[in-house]
């Protein structure tokens, strides 16, 4: 299965969003401990936050409405988690323009409000640790996707970056394909996360080695090991294959890949 974790689907294009007056980097509530990944979950009354996840989640709305495969096409069943509940390492898996890839080292189970929601988090902390006791975790652990910290002072950028990690949300959760990316969890309260901090909206994917390192990898294997046994025709040809695949089935449905 090739994927990239930066570039979102889309069916159409964002619009350029009327400018908003900045806001506040101190506006946006979150805090670091002793690691990267404990990051606190901290309840934010600030009327500017929660105006803006009211704007990000009305722009959404209105691009999904927009969309007829959105629109016609019920999102599949994931687990709902808070930011608190995942772990993540402090190097960078993947950036893209405006989002950023963790890997995932712990999931917790702290949100009560749903048994059947529960449920699902638990299958989904089950299936995880599964993993990490295989030790491939270059193939099979989870990894988080969510904006940059950077975009945490640039109001329009940051809210322009959020519509398009909701609508890439909404998207991976209708499509139904083995060589695309699948989403595991998402934020409790979807939009109305970013009112608690600035990476309170978030995915929880499969972690996967992008096709671009896989051949990179290559390209150094060569280099440095002339002699070494390099992947077959064959091998290049069913990844394309699979590339392939994925595209048709976008296009089926009238998605492109960008």
């Amino acid at each position: 299965m090739m994927a990239s974790y930066c570039s979102p689907m889309v069916a159409l294009q964002p619009q350029h969003w009327q400018h908003q007056e900045p806001i506040q980097q101190q506006q946006v509530y979150w805090r670091r401990h002793n690691h990267a990944s404990e990051l606190t979950c901290t309840e934010s009354t600030d009327g500017h936050l929660q105006a803006m996840a009211a704007r990000i989640h009305e722009k959404a709305e209105t691009i999904a409405q927009s969309s007829g495969f959105l629109s016609s096409i019920p999102h599949s069943e994931v687990p709902l988690l808070d930011r608190c509940d995942i772990e993540v390492a402090p190097h960078v898996l993947g950036k893209g323009a405006f989002s950023e890839v963790y890997p995932i080292t712990n999931l917790h189970s702290r949100n009560h409000w749903d048994n059947k929601n529960m449920e699902n988090v638990e299958r989904l902390r089950a299936n995880f640790y599964r993993r990490l006791a295989s030790g491939h975790h270059h193939q099979t652990a989870y990894a988080l996707k969510q904006l940059r910290r950077d975009l945490a002072g640039k109001q329009e950028d940051f809210e322009s970056a959020a519509i398009d990690l909701c609508i890439e949300a909404k998207f991976l959760t209708r499509l139904n394909h083995p060589n695309i990316i699948k989403v595991r969890g998402l934020a409790k309260g979807w939009t109305s996360a970013f009112a608690k901090r600035h990476d309170g909206f978030f995915l929880v994917m499969d972690r996967l080695e992008p096709l671009d390192t896989r051949i990179a990898r290559w390209r150094d294997r060569l280099y440095h090991f002339p002699g070494a046994r390099q992947p077959t025709f064959s091998r290049k040809m069913h990844y394309s294959l699979h590339v392939a695949a994925a595209i048709i089935y976008l296009h089926d449905r009238r998605i492109i890949f960008r």
